[in-house]
């Protein structure tokens, strides 16, 4: 089952919100083959059958999650990114069109994106036995906004990571307690990254600029086919938009 929860972002009211349903499942068709499905809540389940990912929510419920699915065959593998939400009887399938999902491969820039090596952040990734995660700096401009990431492999087995998640949190209700998640695709970055054993290298993701209260989410692991290791961190948003 390839399912991988990011958190637990709770009740808020958001745009562009697929409704699931709780007495059956609600197909999302693509374009390709599913790879990988990742879910922000632990209140969906879902499995990925060819071209499908299907999905039922648990019991009915205004909690939003964020669902990702990676789709398609080798250079051409595209994410969809969105919101869900668990309804009594929804549609029982979406056919998702081009519109509505982003290549990893898209230029946005004149000259190649680099990542930087100079380290301006600190504090901020997070450590596991078998390797090490930091971001080291960011920039932005008015719509984008660039992750400069250091990572470590720490084990003798190669490490590749081919599943990038990033999902801003908005603090919203009372006392700031409730989350809204904002899903968002890689505009340019690798595709997938190899790191070999006991090796380190620099690596650089550009997002949609977005602003919220809370922060941004990061993910980035393994496929299954390469096990299941990866790295899941908080970055709030006075260090993402720090001068």
């Amino acid at each position: 089952m390839c399912i991988v929860f990011l958190g637990c972002p709770p009740l808020a009211r958001a745009e562009h919100v697929y409704d699931v349903s709780a007495s059956y499942t609600t197909s999302f068709i693509f374009g390709g083959k599913v790879r990988k499905i990742l879910l922000a809540s632990p209140h969906f389940v879902c499995r990925q059958e060819g071209d499908a990912a299907i999905v039922r929510c648990k019991r009915p419920s205004d909690q939003l999650s964020s669902l990702h699915v990676r789709y398609g065959d080798g250079d051409h593998q595209k994410t969809f990114v969105a919101l869900i939400r668990g309804v009594p009887n929804g549609p029982s399938q979406y056919t998702i069109s081009g519109q509505t999902h982003h290549t990893t491969t898209k230029k946005h820039f004149n000259t190649p994106l680099k990542a930087s090596q100079k380290q301006r952040l600190y504090g901020h990734g997070t450590i596991k036995s078998w390797g090490k995660a930091l971001l080291i700096d960011c920039s932005y401009t008015k719509d984008y906004l660039v992750l400069h990431c250091w990572l470590k492999n720490k084990c003798s087995v190669p490490l590749v990571l081919s599943n990038f998640s990033f999902t801003y949190q908005t603090l919203v209700g009372r006392f700031f307690k409730k989350r809204l998640p904002k899903p968002v695709a890689v505009l340019e970055g690798p595709t997938a990254i190899t790191i070999k054993p006991y090796s380190e290298g620099y690596y650089a993701f550009c997002i949609p600029l977005f602003k919220p209260n809370g922060g941004l989410q990061l993910t980035l692991e393994e496929d299954d086919q390469s096990g299941n290791r990866g790295f899941d961190f908080f970055v709030p948003t006075n260090t993402l938009f720090k001068t």
